[in-house]
């Protein structure tokens, strides 16, 4: 939900630096932010909201990190946070998915680069630099909002059990004391 904050911030940064397709491909990403929240409304599945959000994500960031110049580049650095998103919106079994997934484009990366097919990045070493910084910076604060995201969902979680023994332990109680 935050990528219409800082996605357009980022094309524009991708355009600036001579990468317009990859920047429109972050500002078309940007555009697609309400899909999953209409599909969560229609269908009331996060399992599958989960699905297109991970879906989105793998796509955008395979593609731009294999524009970006493939195994190297800094959008790499985003491919964690594709599956730990999953497995919080749809469950365990999701995340697992994308995980393998997401392993799997790495390996396809890898693979295509020792064989010669990398592209070559149109990035001069400075502009490499900003670009790793910014990806850096954004995907930690993803990954800090991530598990925030967690904490939270688990203190809740914690804090539901911990009311229902209680009223559990007080029903055992009046249950107890209507025997005497």
């Amino acid at each position: 939900l935050t990528v219409p904050l800082w996605a357009p911030g980022f094309g524009i940064l991708l355009w600036a630096v001579g990468q317009p397709l990859i920047g429109a491909i972050i500002f078309a990403a940007s555009l697609a932010t309400p899909l999953p929240l209409w599909i969560l409304r229609r269908t009331g599945s996060l399992v599958l909201t989960g699905n297109v959000i991970a879906l989105i994500m793998s796509v955008v960031t395979a593609v731009c990190t294999w524009l970006e110049g493939g195994p190297g580049a800094p959008g790499v650095l985003w491919f964690p946070l594709v599956p730990i998103l999953a497995m919080l919106i749809a469950g365990r079994r999701t995340g697992i998915a994308w995980t393998v997934f997401n392993v799997v484009v790495l390996l396809a990366f890898y693979v295509l680069h020792e064989l010669g097919h990398s592209p070559t990045p149109g990035f001069q070493p400075d502009v490499m630099a900003v670009l790793h910084l910014s990806l850096a910076a954004s995907a930690t604060i993803v990954a800090f909002l991530l598990a925030s995201l967690f904490e939270s969902l688990k203190a809740d979680a914690l804090g539901s059990l911990e009311a229902a023994n209680r009223a559990l332990a007080v029903a055992r109680d009046q249950a107890e004391a209507a025997t005497r």
